[in-house]
């Protein structure tokens, strides 16, 4: 009864250090396009970001030698306003990404790590047009360092989702791939 009652007293889950930072960026753009013999084109663009990450890094369950890990999620706000030939056509999306990163059994033999991340951006195009990018990355890293050949081996999914608006005309882009690599080093060759 005595062993239960220390290890439900033990502290499963520990936090690490707490880290943060706040970014903030303003783009202006302006052009005109003039043709012979009809009235010139006038386009105006601004867009501004605010994002404020938070990141926990040094965690861990257990032991830090069982699975460490990192955690951290970015918040924000895009606007942008459109201005063409006087029409105005504001708009603002709401920003928001992760990421995380663990590792299991880091100081063994074989070992494992894990990942995932998201990102999501907003860019200025030509022409008072916007692209809006969402990024993601997740995946797992087996290690087998003690083999004949010490290897490596990776399964990685890439999404990435582009939506691009210029002049009230819509685009979408979305790529997914599915990656597998296997890395063997023997002596100084890789292969």
């Amino acid at each position: 009864m005595l062993f239960f009652a220390d290890i439900c007293s033990a502290q499963v889950f520990r936090f690490g250090e707490w880290g943060g930072q706040y970014e903030s960026g303003t783009e202006y753009e302006r052009q005109v396009v003039s043709t012979r013999g009809s009235e010139n084109s006038r386009f105006q663009n601004v867009l501004s970001e605010n994002q404020l990450t938070v990141r926990n890094t040094g965690a861990y369950i257990y032991d830090p030698r069982l699975i460490n890990f990192s955690i951290g999620g970015t918040f924000g706000l895009s606007q942008n306003w459109f201005t063409i030939n006087g029409s105005n056509s504001p708009q603002s999306n709401l920003l928001w990404g992760y990421d995380f990163f663990a590792s299991i059994l880091q100081e063994k033999p074989f070992s494992l790590n894990l990942f995932a991340n998201r990102n999501q951006s907003n860019l200025s195009g030509e022409l008072a047009g916007q692209v809006e990018v969402i990024a993601e990355n997740r995946g797992a890293r087996l290690f087998a360092r003690r083999l004949l050949i010490p290897s490596t081996l990776t399964f990685q999914q890439q999404i990435q989702d582009q939506k691009a608006q210029n002049a009230g005309t819509v685009s979408r882009t979305s790529q997914r791939r599915n990656i597998l690599t296997y890395d063997g080093q023997r002596g100084w060759l890789d292969s």
